[in-house]
Protein backbone atom coordinates (compact mmCIF):
# COMPACT_ATOMS: atom_id res chain seq x y z
CA UNK A 1 0.00 0.00 0.00
CA UNK A 2 2.86 2.70 0.81
CA UNK A 3 4.24 1.76 -2.80
CA UNK A 4 1.03 2.88 -3.92
CA UNK A 5 0.54 6.09 -1.97
CA UNK A 6 4.25 7.25 -1.70
CA UNK A 7 5.70 8.56 -4.65
CA UNK A 8 8.82 6.58 -4.45
CA UNK A 9 9.44 6.63 -7.92
CA UNK A 10 9.44 10.39 -7.91
CA UNK A 11 12.55 10.94 -10.04
CA UNK A 12 13.62 14.36 -8.18
CA UNK A 13 13.33 12.25 -5.08
CA UNK A 14 15.76 9.78 -5.90
CA UNK A 15 17.83 12.68 -7.80
CA UNK A 16 17.65 14.27 -4.23
CA UNK A 17 18.70 11.17 -2.60
CA UNK A 18 21.70 11.44 -4.17
CA UNK A 19 23.12 14.44 -2.13
CA UNK A 20 23.08 11.45 1.20
CA UNK A 21 27.28 11.50 1.85
CA UNK A 22 26.81 7.74 2.05
CA UNK A 23 25.82 7.38 -1.01
CA UNK A 24 29.01 8.84 -2.94
CA UNK A 25 31.05 6.80 -5.11
CA UNK A 26 28.44 5.18 -6.26
CA UNK A 27 27.82 4.70 -9.71
CA UNK A 28 23.47 5.30 -10.01
CA UNK A 29 24.51 8.29 -7.26
CA UNK A 30 26.91 10.16 -9.97
CA UNK A 31 24.13 9.87 -12.30
CA UNK A 32 21.11 10.88 -9.98
CA UNK A 33 23.66 14.06 -9.35
CA UNK A 34 24.53 15.11 -12.72
CA UNK A 35 20.71 15.37 -13.45
CA UNK A 36 20.38 17.25 -10.61
CA UNK A 37 19.98 20.81 -12.68
CA UNK A 38 17.69 19.65 -14.98
CA UNK A 39 15.71 18.80 -12.04
CA UNK A 40 15.81 21.85 -9.72
CA UNK A 41 16.86 24.68 -12.64
CA UNK A 42 17.06 27.32 -10.19
CA UNK A 43 20.28 26.51 -8.73
CA UNK A 44 22.73 26.21 -11.19
CA UNK A 45 22.93 28.12 -14.11
CA UNK A 46 23.81 26.79 -17.91
CA UNK A 47 26.84 28.79 -17.85
CA UNK A 48 27.95 26.53 -14.43
CA UNK A 49 26.47 23.51 -15.98
CA UNK A 50 29.76 22.02 -17.39
CA UNK A 51 31.54 22.96 -13.85
CA UNK A 52 29.01 21.26 -12.29
CA UNK A 53 29.16 18.20 -13.68
CA UNK A 54 33.21 18.53 -13.42
CA UNK A 55 32.45 18.84 -10.12
CA UNK A 56 30.18 15.89 -9.69
CA UNK A 57 33.06 13.29 -11.00
CA UNK A 58 36.02 15.00 -8.50
CA UNK A 59 33.72 14.95 -5.48
CA UNK A 60 32.86 11.17 -6.05
CA UNK A 61 36.45 10.02 -6.21
CA UNK A 62 38.05 12.46 -3.59
CA UNK A 63 39.25 11.77 -0.25
CA UNK A 64 36.37 12.91 2.20
CA UNK A 65 35.81 12.39 5.73
CA UNK A 66 32.94 9.74 6.18
CA UNK A 67 29.78 11.10 7.68
CA UNK A 68 28.51 10.14 11.28
CA UNK A 69 26.11 7.74 11.54
CA UNK A 70 23.69 10.16 13.13
CA UNK A 71 24.79 13.45 11.71
CA UNK A 72 22.13 15.60 10.13
CA UNK A 73 22.81 15.37 6.16
CA UNK A 74 22.12 19.02 6.01
CA UNK A 75 25.24 19.75 8.51
CA UNK A 76 27.58 17.71 6.19
CA UNK A 77 26.95 19.85 3.23
CA UNK A 78 27.44 23.01 5.39
CA UNK A 79 30.54 21.99 6.21
CA UNK A 80 31.41 21.50 2.74
CA UNK A 81 30.33 24.44 1.65
CA UNK A 82 32.64 26.05 4.37
CA UNK A 83 34.80 24.19 2.90
CA UNK A 84 34.48 25.77 -0.42
CA UNK A 85 35.86 22.57 -2.27
CA UNK A 86 32.46 22.09 -4.23
CA UNK A 87 30.86 25.44 -4.12
CA UNK A 88 28.19 24.21 -6.82
CA UNK A 89 27.79 20.97 -5.47
CA UNK A 90 27.13 22.47 -1.94
CA UNK A 91 24.75 25.35 -3.56
CA UNK A 92 22.77 22.52 -4.59
CA UNK A 93 22.50 20.27 -2.08
CA UNK A 94 21.70 22.86 0.49
CA UNK A 95 19.21 24.45 -1.64
CA UNK A 96 17.43 21.02 -1.88
CA UNK A 97 17.48 20.08 1.31
CA UNK A 98 16.64 23.29 3.26
CA UNK A 99 12.76 23.97 3.54
CA UNK A 100 11.12 27.24 2.97
CA UNK A 101 9.78 28.61 6.58
CA UNK A 102 9.29 32.35 6.24
CA UNK A 103 6.90 34.07 8.38
CA UNK A 104 3.92 33.15 5.23
CA UNK A 105 4.51 29.68 6.22
CA UNK A 106 4.61 30.43 10.27
CA UNK A 107 1.78 32.21 9.97
CA UNK A 108 -0.65 30.10 7.94
CA UNK A 109 -0.03 27.55 10.43
CA UNK A 110 -0.67 29.58 13.15
CA UNK A 111 -4.09 30.57 11.69
CA UNK A 112 -4.57 26.95 10.83
CA UNK A 113 -4.55 25.88 14.36
CA UNK A 114 -7.72 25.40 14.65
CA UNK A 115 -9.03 24.30 11.61
CA UNK A 116 -6.66 20.87 11.69
CA UNK A 117 -8.12 18.86 14.48
CA UNK A 118 -7.94 14.73 14.78
CA UNK A 119 -11.63 15.05 13.25
CA UNK A 120 -10.74 17.49 10.26
CA UNK A 121 -7.47 15.13 8.56
CA UNK A 122 -9.73 14.62 5.67
CA UNK A 123 -9.87 17.93 4.31
CA UNK A 124 -8.45 18.22 0.81
CA UNK A 125 -6.29 20.65 -0.41
CA UNK A 126 -8.65 22.96 -2.07
CA UNK A 127 -10.77 23.21 1.67
CA UNK A 128 -8.07 23.73 3.30
CA UNK A 129 -6.98 26.55 1.37
CA UNK A 130 -10.50 28.22 1.37
CA UNK A 131 -10.81 28.22 5.03
CA UNK A 132 -7.18 29.65 5.17
CA UNK A 133 -8.29 32.59 3.12
CA UNK A 134 -11.28 33.40 4.84
CA UNK A 135 -9.22 32.56 8.17
CA UNK A 136 -6.83 35.24 7.17
CA UNK A 137 -9.32 37.69 5.84
CA UNK A 138 -10.65 37.94 8.70
CA UNK A 139 -7.32 38.00 11.32
CA UNK A 140 -6.47 40.76 8.72
CA UNK A 141 -9.55 42.93 9.21
CA UNK A 142 -9.96 41.75 12.96
CA UNK A 143 -13.23 40.85 13.19
CA UNK A 144 -15.38 37.67 13.25
CA UNK A 145 -17.43 36.23 10.28
CA UNK A 146 -20.58 38.08 11.93
CA UNK A 147 -18.93 41.25 12.45
CA UNK A 148 -17.34 41.28 8.47
CA UNK A 149 -20.49 40.93 6.97
CA UNK A 150 -23.12 42.46 9.30
CA UNK A 151 -25.42 45.17 7.66
CA UNK A 152 -26.27 48.13 9.03
CA UNK A 153 -30.07 48.53 8.34
CA UNK A 154 -31.08 45.13 7.03
CA UNK A 155 -34.35 46.10 5.08
CA UNK A 156 -32.34 48.70 3.20
CA UNK A 157 -28.65 47.76 2.52
CA UNK A 158 -28.03 45.66 -0.86
CA UNK A 159 -27.13 42.06 -1.09
CA UNK A 160 -23.95 41.41 -1.68
CA UNK A 161 -24.47 39.18 -4.90
CA UNK A 162 -21.09 38.22 -5.21
CA UNK A 163 -21.81 36.61 -2.15
CA UNK A 164 -24.73 35.15 -2.58
CA UNK A 165 -22.90 33.43 -5.63
CA UNK A 166 -20.04 32.11 -3.75
CA UNK A 167 -21.93 30.68 -0.78
CA UNK A 168 -23.75 28.76 -3.40
CA UNK A 169 -21.19 27.60 -5.67
CA UNK A 170 -19.09 27.08 -2.38
CA UNK A 171 -22.57 24.34 -1.22
CA UNK A 172 -22.75 23.15 -4.52
CA UNK A 173 -19.34 22.43 -4.76
CA UNK A 174 -19.39 20.52 -1.35
CA UNK A 175 -21.92 18.62 -1.94
CA UNK A 176 -20.71 16.88 -5.35
CA UNK A 177 -17.67 16.21 -3.21
CA UNK A 178 -19.78 14.26 -0.72
CA UNK A 179 -20.90 11.85 -3.59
Amino acid sequence: MLQQKMPLDNLLLNAVSAVDPSCRQHSLSLKLMKDLPNLATNVISVEEREAYDLKVYRYHVAKLRQSEQKEPVDNWWVETKNSTRFPLLSRMACALLTCFHGPKVESSFSIMNSVITPGSNRLNVQSFDAIQTVKYELAAEKKTAAEFFLKGDFLHDPVDKNLCKNMRSACSSYRTEMV
